[in-house]
């Protein structure tokens, strides 16, 4: 049972040198295992194909401050989802830097937007009924029940885009929840990050088909969505 949890908890999944075969297989790393987690971790760790692990720093790290790692397998959440996540597996409620501000460093990665006023709707997990969203202007609450109703829409509309044709289905999505889901929400940004790729690779949006409208919308999502994507994700010095 030890070995079990110790494997749950600390082990890498990693690709076997022939995956057909082995398929994928779990590493324990015992230094690395002793690393803290972090929502926004000053480094990475790259498993070699010789399942050789490097770990490489995101920031300047000064002396004496900790090293950390994340745990999950990525950290584009929402601040309630990483908690979950987190608490589910690993028994720990994060309180990280990133976790301890609602704003997360005023990227709103988790905040939706105030039926009311219209600011930003910040989450909190001091509600009654579990998680809440506040917001910043008027006070106004919002239940864990309809956010999740929300979020749970978008995530299945953007489940059932067609790769193959998504340009206009996926600007759609944008503009009906631009009043609902702050603009750098999460979603809103994996949203923005798939419009990137499909400007220029989609039919009727090739290239060479692009008019100026087109690229000006391409290069507006692409750099919204770094900013903010590196601004989160990457650690600072503290």
């Amino acid at each position: 049972q030890r070995a079990i949890g110790i494997l749950r908890t600390n082990a890498y999944s990693v690709e076997a040198s022939d995956q057909t075969q082995f398929g994928m297989a779990r590493l324990i790393f015992p230094v690395v295992s002793i690393m803290n987690h972090s929502c926004q971790p000053n480094t990475r760790c790259v498993v070699r194909k010789d399942f050789k692990l490097e770990v490489y720093s995101q920031t300047n790290i000064q002396g004496g401050q900790e090293m950390t790692i994340t745990y999950l397998p990525s950290t584009f959440l929402t601040l309630p989802q990483r908690r979950t996540r987190l608490l589910n597996t690993w028994f720990f409620t994060c309180k990280c830097p990133r976790c301890s501000d609602p704003t997360e460093f005023g990227t709103h990665f988790s905040s939706t937007l105030c039926p009311s006023c219209g600011a930003p709707c910040l989450p909190s997990d001091r509600g009654e009924g579990g998680w809440e969203w506040q917001c910043e202007s008027c006070g106004k609450l919002l239940p864990q029940k309809l956010v999740g109703n929300m979020v749970d829409r978008v995530e299945k509309e953007v489940e059932e885009l067609d790769p193959e044709s998504c340009v206009q289905d996926s600007e759609d999505i944008l503009e009906r929840f631009a009043k609902i889901l702050h603009p750098h929400h999460c979603l809103m940004l994996q949203i923005k990050a798939r419009l990137t790729k499909v400007y220029g690779s989609e039919e009727g949006f090739l290239r060479h088909q692009m008019d100026e409208d087109d690229v000006k919308r391409k290069l507006e999502v692409r750099l919204k969505t770094e900013k903010k994507s590196n601004q989160n994700l990457t650690s600072r010095a503290w």
